[in-house]
């Protein structure tokens, strides 16, 4: 989840320049795109739905967020 969240924010920041972006990085954001918009468990293990269920998040505001282009902020997880 949060790899794809670093990649709109890497994109976006391309935009933000008036760059294009580099070719990795327009094929990741579209692959992302079209990950976070699956509405659906689909057959796929990582499915945005499944992952969101995983981390016990609502997948319609996730996704709000991630369209938006609103930061976010993230955590770690303390270890032990």
């Amino acid at each position: 989840m949060r790899d794809a969240f670093e990649v709109r924010d890497l994109f976006l920041g391309y935009a933000a320049r008036g760059q294009p972006p580099p070719s990795w990085l327009r094929q990741q954001m579209d692959q992302d795109l079209l990950w976070v918009a699956s509405t659906e468990e689909e057959q796929e293990r990582f499915s945005f739905v499944t992952v969101c269920g995983v981390l016990d998040l609502d997948p319609g505001q996730v996704r709000s967020v991630y369209q938006s282009g609103r930061s976010v902020r993230f955590f770690e997880r303390p270890k032990g």
